[in-house]
């Protein structure tokens, strides 16, 4: 072979390796979160962290959300600014429990409508952000809900 052919395809080996070693790291973070159907859940609203159980046409709500947002979640790579609105845990019909950190607004103007996702203590955290229209039913649910609202500090 040609000294200029082994360059090239030299080159070429460099470039498609690296490029497949980024690839196999960043893939697992565009693949959707399949969420499995919850069969209860209950929610920690406020300072106070106030427990409540979700009923059945609340649970509904929180079923078709989660079937409908499973793309689009990222790794967590940021600290939070506080503990989130309110924690819903979900005890699915199969499979592990996980949660869902919610923020409405008041802990941070950029974390508004934010939520974060945590399956097992050994799994990553996923956050996403949403619009305002695609929020509405988590923000329904924490609402719905009596619980001690603070002022912002």
């Amino acid at each position: 072979m040609r000294k200029e052919t082994l360059l090239v395809v030299g080159f070429l080996a460099i470039v498609i390796g690296t490029s497949a070693l980024i690839w196999s790291f960043a893939l697992p973070n565009f693949r959707p979160i399949h969420f499995p159907k919850a069969a209860s859940a209950t929610i920690s609203i406020g300072p106070m962290r106030k427990l409540h159980t979700l009923n059945e046409a609340d649970l509904a709500s929180l079923n078709e959300w989660l079937q409908n947002h499973e793309h689009g979640w990222g790794p967590l790579t940021t600290k939070t600014p506080s503990t989130g609105d309110a924690i819903i845990n979900v005890a699915p019909e199969q499979g592990e429990p996980y949660s869902l950190t919610l923020w409405n607004g008041v802990s941070g103007a950029d974390w508004n409508e934010t939520v974060i996702l945590h399956f097992a203590p050994d799994t990553p955290f996923k956050i996403q952000s949403f619009d305002s229209k695609e929020y509405l039913p988590l923000r329904r649910l924490i609402e719905d809900q009596p619980y001690q609202r603070t002022d912002v500090p």
